[in-house]
């Protein structure tokens, strides 16, 4: 794991704002699953847009976009039509722990929200945040393509954050407050997986579709503990 830090400056008065936020960078290893696994998200998406749309949030794809389906389904539901996914999400699991430990923070169980995205031919997605409410906790993107697109990480008080150039395999971990945008010139279909964390003691229905992420059970699973 590699680790960002957007830090404010110290502050010159007792009211300026303040912040210290961490985002995560993994990387999974394994570029013939993740080979498979792209294969499948293209092949399935066909299916998936036979759905009801919702909204954007906030992105401003196209309503025929498959991110306006989000929630409405959940990606590791499809272990069975394509199991690299199971490996997957075993590998966002350990990171996830391994996030947890390093920022010191509180482990307790946790739901997953996955979905996943694909623009084509230079489409970008406007800056949004995945949850700015008192309930947020983390966010992931991975990216799953070559393309040269760029995305923008920054503090919600701040305009200067962070870019990172996506490279196929390349899992970004962060506060789910965390404004971010895609923007890059490309030709061909742009994939990404993104998800969103939730204590499970805070997990309301309407929020989207989801799956235990973890628990009791599976934290000895990947602990051996």
């Amino acid at each position: 794991m590699q680790t960002i830090k957007l830090r404010s400056k110290l502050p010159q008065t007792s009211f300026a704002p303040q912040w210290d936020i961490t985002l995560g960078l993994f990387q999974f290893q394994n570029t013939e699953e993740l080979d498979t696994i792209r294969k499948f998200l293209i092949n399935k998406e066909s299916s998936l847009l036979e759905l009801q749309e919702g909204d954007d949030a906030g992105t401003g794809v196209s309503q025929d976009s498959l991110t306006t389906r989000y929630g409405k389904y959940n990606l590791f539901d499809f272990t069975d039509e394509c199991p690299e996914l199971e490996t997957l999400h075993d590998w966002l699991r350990s990171s996830f722990l391994e996030f947890i430990q390093h920022e010191a923070s509180d482990l307790f169980d946790v739901e997953i929200v996955c979905w996943y995205n694909i623009l084509r031919d230079g489409e970008t997605m406007n800056e949004h945040v995945h949850n700015g409410q008192d309930t947020s906790y983390l966010s992931g993107n991975m990216q799953m393509s070559s393309f040269d697109t760029q995305t923008h990480y920054r503090p919600p008080m701040d305009d200067i954050g962070t870019i990172l150039q996506g490279q196929p395999g390349q899992m970004v971990l962060f506060p789910s407050y965390v404004p971010h945008s895609v923007t890059g010139e490309y030709q061909g279909e742009r994939i990404s997986i993104a998800f969103d964390l939730y204590p499970t003691h805070l997990m309301r229905d309407n929020w989207g579709k989801y799956k235990k992420f973890i628990g009791e059970d599976i934290f000895k699973r990947l602990t051996n503990k």
